[in-house]
């Protein structure tokens, strides 16, 4: 047993992403929040999900599309990264979208003790010509 397993809650942190991890999402839905609405992704096999901030929401939009009906089935990598919040630099999520044409199969012995959905290929830029 793990105590960060017991008290979890709802909603992945930053904290709970030590290395990157690989989700498909499932749908995403509006919930409302003291500070407002947020719209939350769930994610497929997931029990807890991802309030989505504005910079992730505008990230996916940019990818995916303005309606997020369109988003379901999509891959998706979410990773902690250094961020600043009320002018304290802070660990956030951030989601990046992952084509899954891209995509391989992750190793049966894949972190966090589940199969992620899919580990990205190396991006390799094509040779820029200076010859012009």
């Amino acid at each position: 047993m793990r105590i960060s397993e017991v008290y979890a809650g709802a909603f992945f942190k930053a904290g709970d992403f030590l290395d990157p991890r690989f989700f498909v999402i499932e749908r995403v839905e509006c919930q409302a929040f003291k500070d407002g609405s947020k719209p939350v992704l769930f994610l497929r096999g997931e029990a807890r999900q991802v309030v989505l901030n504005k910079s992730n929401s505008m990230a996916l939009r940019d990818v995916l599309g303005d309606d997020t009906v369109a988003w379901h089935g999509r891959h998706i990598r979410i990773y902690s990264a250094p961020t600043f919040f009320q002018g304290q630099s802070v660990k956030g999520l951030r989601v990046e979208v992952i084509d899954h044409q891209d995509a391989v199969t992750p190793p049966a012995n894949s972190p966090h003790g589940k199969p992620q959905s899919q580990i990205p290929k190396p991006f390799n830029p094509p040779p820029i010509d200076y010859s012009n």
